[in-house]
């Protein structure tokens, strides 16, 4: 009888959903940082080499970072860079490249997206919480990549700095 109780209520207790929470994929905002960055020069790096003209973005601004969590312990960082291309760069071309070597990857998962003003963009999230927009202008020749870290914790936080 004692066995079939135990067995009866470790059953009811593998059905009993776990609580949510974020993902921790990083032990602090420089390597999240690092993460983000090196993700974001890998697809810059399919560009070809000559192609570009101006870039913008730096690991190194300070940003309001957003909760992943109610409790307020871990954070994600946001991230925007622009690059201006030269006039012969096919961003398209770029951006379906970058689709099909990052479509193969398991961790990610990608879809493309059009906003009300017409720009298409290419979102790609990442298993650990990681998301990376690439957004494609090309009658301006510019390849916007915008997203947020993965989760990572931010001891003594205070809501009004920026990290």
């Amino acid at each position: 009888m004692l066995v079939m109780i135990v067995a009866t209520s470790l059953l009811l207790s593998a059905c009993v959903p776990p609580k949510k929470r974020a993902v921790e994929a990083f032990p602090n905002l420089d390597t999240a940082k690092t993460s983000m960055f090196d993700h974001r020069n890998e697809i810059l790096a399919l560009l070809p080499a000559d192609s570009i003209v101006e870039h913008y973005g730096s690991p190194d601004r300070k940003r309001t970072v957003f909760k992943c969590n109610d409790e307020e312990t871990l954070f994600r960082w946001p991230s925007t860079s622009s690059t201006t291309v030269t006039s012969e760069t096919d961003l398209w071309a770029h951006a379906h490249q970058v689709e099909q070597e990052w479509g193969s990857r398991p961790e990610w998962s990608l879809e493309w997206d059009e906003t009300a003003a017409g720009t298409t963009n290419l979102f790609m999230k990442h298993e650990n919480g990681m998301s990376l927009n690439m957004f494609i202008h090309n009658d301006t020749h510019l390849l916007r990549i915008a997203g947020f870290t993965a989760c990572f914790p931010i001891p003594n936080y205070n809501r009004l700095s920026e990290y």
